[in-house]
């Protein structure tokens, strides 16, 4: 298995977020992030959250201001989480259009046809992306039922 996330990492398809080896029991536990779910900009996120390390060459204001920013993300069953008052709930951060898409069918056209604003509310209690709103009454707009 070790071999084959090597493998994956030297392919540049995966980010290793934690390798913990335990050699008593025989067990590994190996945690995977998909590079093609996430952002540059998350994903280096993602790999300080987990080892507590950035890259080498940045200085110290810079270092700051990342660090601040990071720390308002974690990362849990293999997906990057946007925090909320420091670890009480956590939004998935979501990065693709396809899931975009396929959270607004679930929360707009399952639902009951919402309108922008409940829709919007609804996707914030667990999601979290840039500009939620706007693509929120984007999707209203372009219904063919509403």
């Amino acid at each position: 298995m070790k071999k084959q996330v090597q493998r994956l990492q030297e392919d540049g398809k995966i980010l290793i977020s934690s390798l913990d080896m335990e050699s008593n029991e025989g067990n590994s536990r190996i945690s995977l992030i998909f590079f093609k779910d996430y952002s540059e900009d998350f994903l280096r996120i993602a790999k300080y959250v987990i080892t507590m390390k950035t890259s080498k060459g940045i200085n110290k204001k810079d270092f700051r201001k990342f660090k601040w920013k990071a720390l308002n993300y974690g990362v849990h069953n293999e997906k990057v989480w946007k925090l909320l008052a420091r670890s009480l709930l956590m939004k998935l951060i979501i990065n693709t259009n396809k899931n975009k898409n396929q959270i607004f069918k679930n929360y707009h056209d399952d639902l009951g046809h919402k309108r922008q604003e409940s829709m919007y509310y609804r996707v914030l209690v667990r999601y979290y992306w840039k500009e939620c709103y706007k693509d929120a009454a984007e999707y209203v707009k372009t219904c063919i039922k509403c």
